[in-house]
């Protein structure tokens, strides 16, 4: 009897076990489906009463009791002054309980984005940086952390992207495949440090390159979170960079970039990019000069001296590149302002810049570059780049040899109204640059050149067999005992701007080669041939006469 008693007992007990169990799924099963709307519109609440200048939406949301989870799908965030397209994109976006921190006394979340997409253009960056509220201060993190209980301390992101585009028909700026995990955020399983969370990401660049990042990062961080690790970029294309360029005066035609470092950035003070390597290759670049810069390039430029100012000697704000290759690039400066326009063509440039560092104590930094200059001139040049003083400190040479004068012509034409049939290009400078102040002198060398005006070319025969002519005899009246022509002109005086920058300095520097010594040699030896040229066209026309005479002479 008794171990029936003991049956029957056992029996009730699991049916009540049974019964318990399923109703409890019952219970979850209903909750799960009574919570869903009402979760909904509380996310939606409580994310927009933290963001400041964007507004949230939920298309829907799906509470697991067993679990404890909530998934969100549909979560759009949008800028309230241009809403279209949502800055924040999120398909499906996971949280529950992190059930591995449990070992450790911690109860806490754990996050999964899926296919989050974050935009932006330029209109929406314009506004943010118009709007006086920081970024730091819109709400980001609190409306985040507003939509589950439990506070986060896993985060992953599976297959992302991150898309800048400067206007619909430009092409966009797209990190792709972005893979991101991030664990410890909550600082659970370490002692205090700067860094806690351990993070490590990878994504493709545009649709070529990769990136990689491995560090550590600090969510909680105020006024915004800080990351500190080492960044590895391969085969970045630099055509994509375009729109950017062109608010510069700039064309990106094609090139690969590629890099290796250390990054940290921990607003609002520590911003350090300390590469190892950049390695530039196959860029091909174009540079328009002439005319007045455009608003938005005066912006740039004037940003760009603002941050190489700001940055000089400040630990906090390190830019410091160890090495920097050029390998096969090409550059073309045109000037379409000029009539008639002209071009200069550098090509199979190589070149290599070392120790460049926003810091002072590093020392200077030293270039040297070699190209092709206007087809099969060629041209090496070296400069070191001092880190004393306020504004710009460098010193350097420059050679250009045996290019052809012909190449030149359409700025010949442009600057002094004459043009060469034939001869070559030397030039040598050396320069120094230092508190505001230049010391210097460039030597250009012309060699068997042959001369004529294109406008007397235009009007009679005679003038074009003048203009095939004018040969050896002019020439041999410029040139020294070597068969040159040169002319030595100081640049010593003071800059244009005595605040301006290195690279500004540079330009500045060609611009006076060119108007002080390079042109007016040129023409003064050109205004050396006025009493002579005519009479030995006019030779040289006498001579091919008699030849065509000759040859008629001759029984065929």
């Amino acid at each position: 009897m008794k171990r029936l008693r003991d049956f029957w007992r056992r029996r009730k007990a699991f049916r009540l076990a049974v019964y318990a169990t399923a109703g409890l799924v019952v219970t979850a099963a209903i909750l799960d489906r009574v919570l869903d709307r009402p979760l909904k519109g509380i996310v939606e609440r409580r994310m927009n009463e933290h963001l400041v200048g964007y507004t949230a939406h939920v298309g829907r949301s799906n509470f697991h009791v067993i679990g404890l989870a909530l998934v969100l799908e549909g979560v759009a965030v949008s800028q309230n002054a241009h809403p279209d397209p949502p800055v924040i994109d999120i398909p499906r976006l996971r949280m529950s309980v992190h059930w591995t921190d449990l070992l450790v006394l911690r109860v806490v979340a754990d996050a999964t984005f899926d296919d989050a997409r974050i935009h932006a253009d330029l209109e929406q960056l314009q506004e943010e940086h118009r709007d006086p509220v920081p970024i730091s201060k819109r709400g980001w993190q609190l409306a985040l952390e507003s939509i589950y209980p439990l506070k986060i301390n896993e985060l992953k992101v599976r297959n992302a992207s991150v898309v800048y585009q400067e206007s619909s028909g430009s092409k966009p700026l797209e990190l792709s495949a972005v893979e991101l995990i991030a664990k410890n955020i909550r600082n659970i399983r370490s002692k205090h440090r700067t860094y806690p969370s351990s993070i490590h990401g990878r994504a493709k660049v545009f649709e070529v390159g990769t990136a990689e990042i491995d560090g550590h990062a600090d969510f909680l961080a105020e006024p915004a979170p800080g990351v500190i690790g080492r960044l590895d970029l391969d085969r970045v294309e630099l055509s994509y960079f375009q729109p950017i360029a062109d608010r510069l005066g700039w064309t990106v035609r094609e090139g690969f970039l590629s890099g290796s470092g250390a990054v940290e950035w921990a607003p609002p003070k520590i911003q350090v990019v300390d590469l190892d390597f950049v390695d530039i290759t196959g860029a091909s670049l174009e540079y328009k000069s002439g005319g007045a810069p455009t608003p938005l390039a005066k912006a740039a430029g004037a940003r760009v001296s603002e941050v190489a100012k700001t940055s000089l000697n400040n630990p906090q704000v390190l830019v410091r590149l160890r090495r920097v290759a050029v390998k096969d690039g090409s550059l073309k400066v045109v000037n379409t302002a000029e009539d008639p326009p002209y071009h200069l063509d550098f090509t199979h440039a190589d070149g290599e810049i070392v120790n460049v560092s926003s810091l002072a104590e590093d020392g200077p930094a030293k270039a040297t570059l070699t190209a092709d200059f206007m087809g099969s001139g060629s041209m090496k040049a070296d400069a070191t780049f001092f880190p004393e003083g306020k504004h710009a400190n460098v010193a350097g040479k420059l050679v250009i040899k045996d290019t052809p004068l012909a190449s030149m012509n359409a700025l010949l034409r442009a600057k002094g109204k004459f043009d060469v049939a034939e001869g070559k290009f030397d030039l040598y400078s050396e320069f120094r640059v230092q508190n505001g102040r230049v010391q210097g002198y460039v030597k250009p060398l012309f060699r068997d050149i042959e001369v004529y005006e294109s406008d007397q070319d235009k009007h009679k025969n005679v003038f074009k067999k003048m203009y095939e002519g004018i040969v050896g005899g002019l020439a041999k009246m410029l040139e020294n005992q070597r068969g040159e022509v040169a002319t030595v002109t100081s640049l010593d005086g003071p800059l244009e701007d005595p605040k301006a920058d290195a690279m500004q300095a540079l330009g500045g520097l060609l611009r006076n080669a060119f108007a002080k010594a390079i042109l007016p040699g040129f023409q003064n030896e050109i205004r050396r041939l006025e009493p002579y040229k005519y009479r030995v066209a006019i030779k040289k026309e006498r001579k091919a006469k008699e030849r065509e005479e000759d040859e008629e002479a001759r029984p065929h």
